[in-house]
C-alpha cells in the first residue's frame, strides 16, 4: 500500500496523527481514516492543509486521492461529460 500525500506531509514535518489532529481541530481517529482515503469535507481539509503549511489542492487532488474536485463552488456544477475536456 502506498503512503497517502497528506502521511507523507504529516510525516516529513515531524508529526504524529494526533500532533496534526491537534494542530487542526481534527480527532486522531478521523486523520487515520483520510490518510486512509476517507476524503475529508472541505473544512477538514483546509484545516489539514493549514496545520501542514500547505494549500488543500496539493494534499487531496493529488492522484489516487480524490478523483473529483471537492474544492469547487456550487456554481461550477459539472454538465457531464469528461472532466479532462
Amino acid at each position: 500500500m502506498k503512503a497517502s500525500r497528506m502521511k507523507i506531509l504529516r510525516v516529513t514535518a515531524g508529526k504524529r496523527q494526533t500532533d496534526l489532529g491537534k494542530d487542526a481541530r481534527i480527532g486522531q481517529y478521523k486523520i487515520s481514516l483520510i490518510e486512509r482515503g476517507l476524503p475529508p469535507t472541505q473544512d477538514e481539509a483546509a484545516r489539514i492543509a493549514k496545520a501542514l503549511g500547505v494549500k488543500p489542492e496539493e494534499i487531496f487532488l493529488a492522484p489516487g486521492f480524490i478523483t473529483t474536485n471537492a474544492f469547487e463552488t456550487p456554481n461550477d456544477e459539472w454538465q457531464g461529460g469528461s472532466r479532462n475536456e
